[in-house]
């Protein structure tokens, strides 16, 4: 249908109401995507339009509808009511319908926050931070004591920390005079001037190579037992 007139939109929603399968959400086959689709043909034979082109239409209507709904809403005038000719004919068998989506979807929205559970002490911290809003509300609970979970969690943290600190510990104590020796000297030569610095390192390591000649040069002289 190229030109969509007022009195084939009107058609079109009392051909609509007739088929709450389609749009009451409480209807048993609602869920139901081929008697859903059925549906739908009913509708293309009787206005003989296209399915697709049907279903367009039905959004744009709806999206119209729920803008109107949204203004009477926002306007303290009980008596306002929209003028858009179509306005009455939708709101007569779909006012109650979304007026409870609407509903649903605000409560849904007021439930979804952010919470955080802190433990602190023997006592635990719930805070939460309601939409719309930045700061942060909190509402303390009764103590857990008795906390059997609590009371495990803790002293698991504290036999890692004991584990960890007797490694660190142990790692320290490992250190023998080598060790020291070399930290040492190290730290000597870090108080050197750069060339000094390279001096010293190539003389300390000719120390090792001719140590390690002298001592392979003894081991070839001896016997083999």
């Amino acid at each position: 249908m190229g030109d969509w007139t007022n009195d084939c939109i009107l058609k079109l929603l009392e051909l609509y109401r007739d088929e709450p399968i389609l749009w009451d959400p409480n209807h048993k086959y609602h869920k139901d995507r081929r008697r859903c689709h059925n549906a739908w043909i009913r509708l293309s034979d009787a206005l003989q339009v296209p399915v697709t082109e049907l279903k367009k239409k039905k959004d744009s209507i709806m999206a119209t509808y729920r803008s109107h709904l949204r203004k009477k809403k926002s306007l303290t005038d009980e008596d306002y009511k929209p003028v858009w000719f179509a306005y009455e004919a939708m709101d007569a068998f779909l006012g109650q319908i979304v007026n409870t989506q609407h509903t649903i979807e605000s409560a849904k929205n007021h439930s979804e926050v952010n919470h955080e559970i802190i433990p602190v002490n023997n006592e635990v911290i719930v805070s939460w931070t309601p939409p719309g809003q930045t700061a942060e509300t909190r509402q303390k609970f009764q103590p857990v004591e008795n906390s059997s979970e609590l009371q495990e969690a803790t002293k698991e943290m504290k036999e890692a920390f004991g584990i960890l600190k007797n490694v660190l510990n142990k790692r320290s104590n490992e250190d023998d005079e080598c060790d020291l020796f070399t930290k040492l000297l190290a730290k000597k030569l870090k108080k050197l001037p750069n060339h000094e610095r390279e001096l010293f390192m190539y003389e300390i390591d000719g120390l090792f190579i001719k140590r390690s000649n002298q001592v392979n040069q003894i081991n070839l002289t001896l016997p083999n037992s």
